[in-house]
């Protein structure tokens, strides 16, 4: 017992290893569990704690309604002789050291050791817990090794739905009060050890004849409810942490809000939550509760702002609403969160509410324009007044602008114009708010030119700037120079291409990452927002070059994803779209041989020579990508 208590006064960092080893023999004596179980009171708080620590697996929204330790629990609790082996449970868990793994790795027994030591140290700290009840720092360690196993879990998860089930939108899975299992009984059978034997079964039954298709959609089905269940459980119990340690501790409350808002957040990704608008609800109440707590930091402030800005976001694209106050309101978010940044010295690397800040005024002002290329009126892409004014209000400077000498307010240099230039356009006729538009298009278009410069992995500034472009055409004026030059297909490529760098082996350069990120970047480090980009910016870049007409471009970029090595079902997507797309040119400019063929003039001439020619070419890719198209088929059947 004194070399037990002497590990207990010992700095853990320089003993870490020998004192753990030391309460795990602690533990194994015959003696001590008992000795512990004797130590936890008997009464209806102990029942409703343990109650509160094992939650059960449901799709109901939670309720932040963290549990009351009344005084007659601490009285109790102090009545008890102090006794050095109660603090066992919290020296076992502050010396336990987790294995190092991959997050996306691929070693599973690696995996499943490391779940299995998760649970382990959650328990310990669950005991810990129903002796010490008000210790906030072990409410705390549970919801960060949540968040960490969790997080695991969903993305080898959504890897294995979309490469083993084919992709499609997962639904929500029954978790009715019959189905419902508490914590302890969703883990005591470890989640990757029903994972891997999934998988197994999987693949076997791929070269298996006779299996049946009915078997494998039953296993799979069966393994989606032990998923939904295992993140369900683990999602309530880190969320209930997050509340308990927050009350007890107010210094800890704003960062335990945080992780709880961003846990709701995630849910809204996964498509595991059964009522959205509740969802969101929740998690924008958790974000204000963290930014009402006293002495906010500045990157508290900034990420706490920026989820907010990004919840009421969300909320306006499922309401669909073109609500201007709405928008208001998501642009104050940021707009505060980029003011902490600029205050904070160890922020400048944090361009996101910047970036989202701008990106929003430029979907406002292209608001009108129909993305899919369809020809509009323009009456139909006529500015509103309003939104000008909205837009303006957030003006982005660039620089300090010297006073314009000249008073003719009709020039072209759109680098001269400012917000109150602007202003004055605004109170005009409507060639004058067509005129706005087309400057504050600029403007934002600069703002996301100046992102690259401060984080040039900052992806998806390249993306935005080259969209504001491409769609920027519709609304600006082209027989002039100035916009002509730069609102063109051709420039909406160019911006497009450091994400698409031959000399990388992956077709769209951005990675997940296994080092540790902050939380504005984890956002990005999901499986399947990773997918979802990766996707979204070859889909655009490619259409972006086939309205182009570059033949030559499209063939080269179907080259580079054919000859990928990766087996994943975005790989195959890509493929998909990019045959579609070669084939399309492939065939119109074939068309146009065939008409200038039929209908010669006298400066057109041997158009049947190109035509053979071109025939030769077509037959020869026809022979490249025939195999490739059966690819694509057989991973969609």
């Amino acid at each position: 017992m004194e070399l037990f208590q002497f590990c207990q006064r010992t700095d853990k960092k320089l003993v870490r290893k020998e004192s753990a080893t030391l309460f795990t023999s602690v533990l194994e004596l015959p003696d001590t569990t008992a000795t512990l179980q004797t130590l936890v009171p008997v009464n209806d708080f102990q029942n409703a704690l343990k109650d509160y620590l094992n939650p059960v697996a449901t799709h109901a929204t939670h309720v932040i309604c963290p549990m009351s330790i009344s005084g007659d629990v601490e009285s109790a609790n102090h009545k008890q002789q102090p006794h050095p082996i109660k603090a066992l449970w919290f020296d076992l868990a502050t010396n336990f050291a987790l294995p190092k793994v991959k997050r996306r790795g691929r070693d599973y027994p690696q995996l499943l050791q490391y779940e299995v030591q998760c649970i382990k140290y959650i328990q310990y700290l669950r005991n810990d817990l129903y002796l010490h009840p008000r210790r906030a720092e072990s409410y705390r360690l549970i919801a960060v090794c949540i968040k960490s196993l969790r997080a695991m879990l969903v993305d080898h998860w959504i890897v294995a739905w979309g490469n083993f089930t084919y992709p499609k939108e997962q639904s929500c899975v029954d978790l009715t009060p019959a189905n419902a299992l508490s914590f302890d009984a969703v883990t005591s059978y470890p989640f990757f050890k029903q994972f891997m034997e999934w998988i197994e079964f999987v693949q076997q039954a791929a070269d298996d004849d006779d299996t049946s298709r009915r078997e494998v959609l039953y296993k799979t089905r069966e393994m989606s409810l032990v998923y939904a269940q295992y993140v369900a459980v683990l999602g309530e119990l880190m969320l209930r942490c997050c509340d308990m340690a927050a009350i007890l501790d107010p210094t800890m409350a704003t960062a335990c809000y945080e992780e709880a808002g961003l846990l709701v957040w995630r849910l809204l990704a996964e498509s595991t939550c059964g009522d959205e608008w509740s969802v969101t609800s929740l998690a924008e109440h958790y974000f204000a509760l963290g930014l009402l707590q006293p002495d906010v930091a500045d990157e508290y402030g900034l990420r706490l702002n920026y989820m907010l800005g990004k919840v009421t976001k969300y909320a306006i694209k499922k309401d669909r609403s073109d609500c201007l106050d709405e928008w208001k309101v998501a642009l104050e978010y940021f707009h505060t969160a980029e003011t902490y940044r600029q205050r904070s010295d160890t922020l400048e690397s944090l361009p996101h509410a910047f970036y989202q800040l701008h990106a929003c005024r430029l979907k406002l002002l292209l608001a009108p324009v129909n993305k899919s290329g369809e020809k509009q009126t323009r009456d139909e892409l006529a500015p509103s007044v309003h939104t000008l004014r909205l837009v303006n209000e957030y003006f982005y400077v660039k620089r300090p602008v010297k006073p314009s000498t000249s008073s003719d307010m009709s020039t072209d240099d759109a680098l001269d114009w400012t917000q109150d230039r602007i202003g004055q356009l605004l109170a005009g006729d409507d060639a004058s708010l067509w005129k706005a538009r087309q400057h504050l298009l600029w403007n934002c278009l600069e703002a996301m030119e100046r992102i690259p410069l401060d984080d040039r992995y900052f992806h998806p500034a390249y993306y935005m700037y080259a969209w504001g472009i491409r769609h920027g055409q519709a609304v600006v004026d082209l027989d002039n120079e100035f916009w002509a030059d730069r609102c063109t297909l051709p420039s909406a490529v160019k911006a497009m291409k450091p994400l698409f760098d031959r000399k990388r082996q992956q077709v769209v350069a951005i990675w997940l990452s296994e080092a540790d990120t902050n939380n504005l970047e984890e956002l990005h480090q999901q499986q399947a927002k990773y997918d979802q980009l990766r996707l979204k910016y070859f889909t655009f870049y490619l259409h972006t070059m086939t309205l182009a007409g570059d033949s030559q471009r499209v063939s080269d970029l179907t080259s580079w994803v054919l000859s990928s090595k990766e087996e994943h079902w975005v790989v195959d997507a890509m493929l998909l779209k990019a045959l579609s797309a070669s084939s399309q040119l492939a065939r119109g400019k074939l068309l146009d041989l065939f008409v200038k063929c039929l209908f010669p003039s006298q400066e057109e001439a041997n158009y049947q020579s190109k035509v053979l020619a071109h025939l030769n070419r077509m037959y020869t890719i026809y022979l490249e990508y025939n195999e490739a198209w059966h690819r694509v088929r057989t991973s969609h059947e």
